[in-house]
């Protein structure tokens, strides 16, 4: 399921407009039945606009598709921001964004694991690349197998 998808313009007119957390958050409600939680809107209202700012430069083409909340098939993960389109040959190509709330982050001697404050203290959690490339995979697995069959 993707909450939200548009083009690069599209997104970007959101964002101008000041309204892109409340399109997300209509999207949401009307394609899951649910809620959003006030801290789930306000890292949409924070990060999205941000995305924008990065989005908004014209070497990036017009085409980009912007999916937000791509919910994995038979997972209940999400990806926060997923970028699509075609790399310098013309082949299908896409990126991964987990966008985060952090303030402050903390390497531990953990792979793929930093130290953040989350909840009510400081915790280990997975840093957001480890959790990119690990989506990637399960993308490229699911992929693999539905052509398989």
């Amino acid at each position: 399921m993707i909450i939200d998808l548009a083009t690069r313009e599209e997104f970007l007119q959101h964002v101008r407009e000041q309204r892109i957390e409340e399109e997300v958050r209509e999207r949401y409600i009307a394609r899951t039945g649910h809620t959003v939680a006030a801290n789930e809107f306000r890292a949409w209202q924070n990060s999205l606009q941000c995305v924008g700012n990065v989005l908004q430069f014209e070497a990036i083409p017009r085409e980009l598709g912007v999916a937000i909340e791509y919910r994995i098939h038979n997972t209940a993960k999400r990806i926060d921001l997923l970028l699509s389109g075609r790399d310098a040959t013309g082949a299908p190509a896409a990126v991964i964004v987990e966008l985060k709330q952090w303030e402050t982050v903390e390497p531990t001697e953990l792979d793929g694991v930093v130290r953040t404050f989350l909840g009510k203290g400081p915790r280990e959690t997975t840093h957001p690349s480890y959790q990119a490339m690990s989506y990637g995979a399960l993308l490229r697995g699911f992929n693999t197998a539905v052509v398989a069959h």
